[in-house]
């Protein structure tokens, strides 16, 4: 974790709440603050109750490579609740839909003057991560120093070339760590 401690700042996109948190323990016991965001209208008085205490600012919006509005499919339960209804339905049934904003992560970082080597950005957004990354990295000067991103099943995670990210995102990140369908970068 040192490695990645400057400033003391987790951008937590689809931080869910306490459980299966990557932002919780280290508000809550490290004092460190977190900008939390949430798409999912359910969830964000379990984060607020969750969080209360810690520094954080929660912002209720989906994420993704464009702005506007959309469509926001609730899964078979909260955790696979996505912008994209095939990324929803791949886990069961859909549960219902509401409209949402959606940001670039660039826009919601500039609105609340997060530095741009923040520490920690946390991606669980069910199949928009990598747009969302890879736009993040080509269309802003924002250079999280360790990324842990959602991206599924892949053959060999050191070689992640062929996960989707761009030129510009392997340019920047090296493979540090995986986890499950989780791939951590640091910073080169």
């Amino acid at each position: 974790m040192e490695r990645a401690q400057t400033n003391k700042i987790i951008v937590d996109v689809g931080a869910r709440g306490r459980e299966r948190s990557n932002s919780f323990d280290l508000l809550r016991h490290f004092g460190w603050r977190g900008l939390l965001i949430e798409a999912n209208p359910s969830l964000l008085e379990s984060i607020r109750a969750d969080f209360a205490g810690t520094d954080f600012f929660l912002e209720f919006c989906a994420v993704s490579d464009y702005e506007g509005r959309a469509e926001f499919y609730f899964g078979v339960n909260d955790d696979v609740s996505s912008l994209s209804q095939h990324a929803a339905e791949g886990w069961g049934d859909i549960r219902g839909k509401t409209a949402v904003e959606v940001h670039k992560l660039a826009t919601l970082l500039s609105k609340h003057s997060i530095p741009s080597d923040f520490d920690i950005l946390s991606l669980d957004i069910e199949g928009e991560d990598i747009r969302a990354l890879n736009a993040l990295i080509a269309e802003s000067s924002f250079r999280p120093r360790l990324v842990v991103i959602e991206v599924g099943a892949m053959p060999d995670p050191r070689d992640f070339r062929s996960s989707g990210l761009s030129v510009a995102v392997r340019r920047h990140y090296e493979y540090f760590a995986h986890c499950g369908p989780n791939l951590f970068l640091a910073r080169i």
